[in-house]
């Protein structure tokens, strides 16, 4: 009989990240949170045979200072709003630079996760 041994470890984006940005540029539409989180990892790598034996989730936080940094970092991760183009965004982007001009910075909160699981 041939027993399969590993050691599976793993760094995820959680669906709850960034959600307020993309609600920002994505009002038309409804945002809605992915289920994916560490639970929900934990309970399919269970599910497959494997012992998770470490994780840990957080909600790491991005403050941005500009409306240049917010444009640069959208255009850097096309997958959060993924027609963003500076044209079609200006009034958003001219409200949300009044916004951290006025408060100094935006802060949006991201969602990450890792685990560790094994077979024994």
């Amino acid at each position: 009989m041939l027993t399969l041994r590993g050691r599976f470890l793993t760094q995820q984006v959680g669906g709850q990240s960034h959600t307020d940005l993309t609600a920002r540029f994505q009002s038309e539409r409804t945002v809605a949170a992915s289920p994916w989180c560490l639970c929900e990892a934990m309970r399919i790598l269970e599910g497959a045979g494997l012992e998770v034996v470490a994780g840990q989730e957080a909600f790491p936080e991005t403050a941005f200072y500009d409306i240049g940094a917010v444009a640069y970092y959208l255009r850097a991760i096309p997958w959060q709003v993924p027609d963003f183009r500076v044209e079609k965004y200006t009034r958003t982007l001219r409200a949300l630079h009044c916004q951290i001009k006025q408060e100094g910075q935006w802060v949006v909160r991201g969602h990450r996760f890792y685990l560790e699981a094994w077979r024994r």
